[in-house]
Order: structure tokens, then sequence, then C-alpha cells
């Protein structure tokens, strides 16, 4: 099983203490031609530059280029359901669905999710846009709550949620496309018992890695099992900066309800867990 969360690469540099003339003038690197609909990309065309600092007065202006990368460097974007993919009444109510109607107020511009980019049916210019740039990957989440719309198995598999994300997949593969996978929190398991607060969550969490893997797992060779936890942990239940919004009193952030001291600990906990649980299914 392949799990990520970033990629990563090392670009050529100077060290501080070499020997390099100081640059008088930089030679302007040239500009790439804009790329034709769906027309290949060059691999070795330049895309970009680096400067390189040389000594406290002087940098080095290096071409960046895919030649500056190992050649299975991947290059790609990555997006989350919830930011992109609207399609509201295509799936369940997502945690952050009831976040933003419950406290717009803790939202910059007061939006939501309902539409957003409408990429639920907008998928193909996605694709398109992915091979205009060159991109060899994509990095999106599949909504818990567009395949178990209740969060749990038990309730039924939306297959209209499975065909879209197949539909997805189909049309990224066709085009050359590598799909990377992530998963996300349904709101609610939020609600019958405070979701990864609680140890339930981990075998809620196993059952739709299993439907993920049964229905998708013929296209999808890189699954990532649970997205940024590191932040989860910290911005959702340290500092209730998100949903659901949980941290201690004494911060003073208007959160709801929390406890920082303890909190992070017992969902952290619970993530490794699920991801384990995750990663067994997968190898078994």
């Amino acid at each position: 099983m392949a799990v990520s969360t970033s990629l990563l690469s090392s670009i050529p540099t100077v060290a501080s203490n070499a020997k390099v003339a100081p640059v008088s003038k930089v030679t302007p690197v040239a500009r790439v031609a804009p790329i034709a609909r769906f027309a290949p990309v060059a691999r070795f065309s330049p895309v970009a530059s680096v400067k390189v600092k040389t000594d406290k007065t002087s940098e080095l202006v290096l071409p960046l280029s895919r030649r500056s990368f190992p050649d299975n460097f991947i290059f790609g974007a990555a997006t989350a359901a919830y930011h992109i993919e609207g399609g509201i009444d295509s799936r369940g109510r997502s945690a952050w669905d009831e976040f933003t109607y419950t406290y717009p107020e803790k939202i910059t511009d007061r939006s939501n999710g309902d539409v957003a980019c409408n990429s639920y049916n907008l998928y193909m210019d996605d694709v398109e846009l992915l091979t205009d740039m060159g991109f060899d990957a994509y990095r999106f989440s599949i909504s818990w709550s567009r395949i178990l719309p209740t969060g749990k198995l038990k309730d039924g598999i939306n297959e209209e949620g499975v065909n879209y994300y197949n539909d997805l997949l189909d049309a990224l593969i066709a085009n050359g496309k590598t799909p990377f996978v992530t998963l996300d929190l349904p709101q609610p398991l939020e609600e019958e018992y405070g979701g990864f607060l609680d140890s339930r969550m981990v075998d809620d969490f196993k059952d739709f890695c299993d439907v993920c893997f049964e229905k998708f797992g013929d296209k999808v060779k890189y699954w990532m099992t649970l997205n940024e936890p590191y932040n989860y942990v910290d911005l959702c239940y340290s500092q209730g900066l998100m949903a659901p919004a949980r941290c201690s009193c004494w911060q003073n952030l208007k959160c709801l309800g929390g406890d920082s001291s303890t909190e992070p600990y017992i969902v952290g906990h619970h993530l490794l867990l699920a991801h384990s649980a995750a990663v067994d299914l997968y190898n078994t």
C-alpha cells in the first residue's frame, strides 16, 4: 500500500562557502509558449527558475525544469471533496456542512460547500485543466458521506456516489493521470458519538475503507488513509479553528466545547488506530 501526504524532491544548490564569481548580469529565462489544449508537454521544457545565494551580495539564477527533478518525480495537483465538489443533493451531510451552516460567521466570506467549484458536474473540465498544465497525477478525496450517507455501512451504499468517483477515475486514467486518493469525515458520526473522539470511529472508518478498496481498488494504487492528520488534530481539537471547532475555553477562541489538553491526544490516538486498521485491511 502506498501512503503519502506530500511529494518531496531535492533541487541542486550551491554551498554557502563555494567560490563562485559574482554575477553581474543574469540572462532572463526564456518564456514557455502556452500549451495547446490536450497537447503533450515536452518533458524537459523550462518551467521556472530558482535563485541560489552564492554569498551575501550575489545570487545565481538557475533554470528550473523537469530535468531538475528525478525521472520518477510526480507532478500533480491536489483538492479536497468539500472544497470543490458541490453536489450537495447527492450525498449525506459532512462535518463541514454542519459547521458552515451553524456558524457561518466562522467563515471569512460566510460561504459553504453546497456548490463550491461544482466539480461534481464539471469533473471533465478539471481533467482537461490537469492535462493543459502537464500534470502527471491528481490527488483528490473521496467523500465518506457521498459513499455512505449516514457514515455507516449497515445503512447502505450510495451507488450514485460510487458511479461519480468511477467516472472521475476513468477520465483521469484515460488521460494519463495517476489518481492518488484520500478519505474524509461525515457529520452523523460526529453527532452520534463525537467522531474520532470515540474508538467506535475506527471500525466505521474501516468499513468505509473496505467499500472504497472494493469499488475503486482496481483503478487506485495510491491511497492516503487520512489527510493531514496533524492539522486535523491541532486545528480542529486544539486551536478550534476548523470543524468541529473544539478547544478549551481559556483559549478565548469561541470554540464549541472541548479540552485542548486532552482531546487532541485522544483524537490522534484514534487516527493512528484507524490508519492501522485500514492498512491491515488493504494488505489482507
